[in-house]
């Protein structure tokens, strides 16, 4: 996958979402993987979700919707496949797909926030990266 040339990986992210992801979600594996530019404050995470079947797609994604509401970040908009987010001074978008594969509901969850640094630069890179969803599923 191309990044943004000024982009690294940033696995502590990734694991700290990751954790967040799984804590109380039983029967979940997730993988997390996240890139960003800390000197301009822009971050993006891609999540991948297997779990049980129970409760369907539009349950997982609205559990996830309200996963966030309850850390505290503000969900709005958007249909139960993508939404904006905020949280503190950090605004971001999200997009998700969910497929059923040999019982299991198998999620794609990408999203790329930023600080308020730099935001029309920022919320430019976003939308570019957010862009390329259909590539990384």
């Amino acid at each position: 996958m191309q990044l943004p040339a000024d982009w690294t990986s940033l696995p502590e992210l990734a694991e700290s979402a990751r954790l967040a992801a799984v804590s109380g979600a039983g029967d979940v594996e997730v993988t997390v993987q996240g890139w960003g530019d800390p000197s301009s404050g822009v971050f993006a995470l891609l999540a991948r979700t297997s779990s049980g079947t129970e409760g369907g797609a539009e349950e997982l994604l609205s559990r996830l919707r309200s996963d966030l509401e309850g850390a505290g970040v503000q969900v709005e908009g958007g249909g139960e496949e993508s939404f904006t987010f905020a949280w503190g001074s950090f605004r971001g978008v999200a997009r998700a797909a969910v497929d059923e594969d040999d019982g299991r509901l198998q999620a794609a969850i990408l999203a790329c926030f930023h600080s308020a640094r730099e935001p029309t630069r920022s919320r430019a890179t976003c939308q570019a990266f957010m862009g390329r969803f259909e590539e990384m599923l």
